[in-house]
């Protein structure tokens, strides 16, 4: 299934309105359907942690997720030529009897991010992600986005999606093997920029 919806320009100080880069927003819920468009934006120099690679996700996903019971939520920004800006790569846990959107990876994974384009960033203000969850979260039934462990900053750049954060930054990076589990706990569930409840 694909949800798709349009954005709009966004207001600039003086009342008028500038052109966005994104056109609209494109939700896939089938991981193999979102490899052509994420292996773009990868070659394109998009900005990206080692965990948010599609080769680590769908061995992740294929060997973890897939057989806890995750589903992909993969949240897709177009511009005008439907090239992508950037790419979210939510899962669908159901914990509680609560639906939450959060990361692929799991435990397995201490840094969160999207991928993102550099001409896009500045589009992503605080204001317009929270709309772009919320209208997520009442097509998809979300409860709660937890997007935690994102860095604020990746490689000098910063990270427009941690403008949504309400949960303090990792302090500790591992980009390569650890003898050291992660473990989940209650940060697993603070929420991110939008919740069904607040649509």
């Amino acid at each position: 299934m694909t949800l798709a919806f349009p954005i709009s320009d966004r207001p600039a100080a003086d009342g008028t309105r500038s052109a966005s880069v994104l056109a609209r927003i494109q939700v896939l819920d089938d991981l193999a359907a979102a490899e052509p468009v994420w292996r773009r934006l990868e070659q394109a120099g998009a900005a990206a942690t080692p965990y948010q690679r599609y080769e680590w996700v769908a061995h992740w996903y294929h060997n973890v997720g897939l057989a806890n019971g995750a589903a992909p939520l993969i949240v897709v920004g177009l511009n005008r030529d439907d090239a992508a800006q950037f790419i979210v790569p939510l899962i669908v846990e159901r914990r509680h009897g609560t639906r939450i959107a959060t990361f692929f990876g799991g435990s397995h994974s201490n840094l969160n991010m999207p991928i993102w384009t550099d001409d896009v960033a500045a589009d992503l203000t605080q204001a317009r992600l929270r709309a772009i969850l919320g209208e997520i979260a009442a097509a998809h039934r979300i409860d709660l986005f937890a997007l935690v462990g994102q860095p604020p900053v990746w490689r000098g750049a910063p990270n427009p999606f941690a403008r949504c954060r309400d949960s303090p930054p990792p302090t500790t990076s591992i980009l390569g093997p650890s003898s050291r589990t992660s473990a989940r706990g209650g940060r697993t569930c603070h929420r991110g920029c939008a919740r069904k409840s607040a649509s």
